[in-house]
């Protein structure tokens, strides 16, 4: 398997810090809001479902949900009022200018039912998150569950991703701990190392096509 990259000079936990007051105020988030962010289509397959029943588990916590994909909001709006967290949510259409969001949030969760890899996980581990992903998403391969990021080996289960959400809220050391390690694990996630993989990759496929096809004699 050769892992998708992300662009850690763009993606970088110095410059999401140097955002995060502008972009938190755009949302007019409170000092105390706790902001979780989801991006990527196909909301229902991320899991935005799980992540909303979450939310409504927590009520106590000042809780704040940014969403960000191309799908109709309204049947996840729905489920939303459904679930009386509705004015906690934050409908957002895609942006070239990604990094405002990850900028504005305190964690990254995707509690995807299915993704062959999640390339926002890896740009929020950059940009130095805490990042809740699902053992369903192809990234989770490369995270050190506990260590540089939490894997939800259930995508459907609200109930343990709430204890999650709860657990970083309650602990600074904790998210910064794991944002640390996130940063050093995408490190070796560059574009430069993926293309080096795929170059390898092709001259190992051309090797065997050309042993394996007759000669002219």
């Amino acid at each position: 398997m050769i892992p998708n990259a992300v662009d850690s000079g763009n993606f970088s936990r110095v410059r999401r810090v140097a955002r995060r007051s502008e972009s938190r105020a755009h949302w007019r988030f409170r000092g105390e809001d706790f902001v979780l962010l989801l991006i990527g289509n196909a909301w229902h397959a991320k899991g935005l479902v799980t992540v909303l029943e979450a939310v409504a588990g927590l009520r106590e916590l000042p809780l704040q949900l940014i969403i960000v994909g191309s799908d109709a909001p309204d049947p996840f709006q729905q489920i939303a009022r459904r679930l009386g967290v509705l004015d906690r949510c934050h409908w957002e259409k895609p942006d070239s200018d990604v990094l405002r969001f990850y900028a504005a949030a305190d964690l990254y969760v995707s509690p995807s039912r299915e993704d062959p890899f999640g390339l926002p996980v890896a740009e929020a581990m950059a940009c130095g998150l805490p990042v809740i992903t699902s053992g369903h998403a192809g990234v989770s391969e490369m995270i050190q569950d506990g260590l540089d990021g939490f894997i939800l080996r259930d995508p459907h289960d609200s109930q343990t991703l709430a204890a999650l959400i709860t657990r970083l809220f309650s602990s600074a050391e904790l998210r910064e701990r794991i944002g640390e390690a996130a940063v050093e694990a995408v490190q070796n996630w560059s574009w430069d190392r993926n293309a080096a993989a795929v170059w390898e990759l092709l001259k190992k496929v051309a090797s065997q096509k050309e042993r394996s096809t007759p000669s002219a004699g």
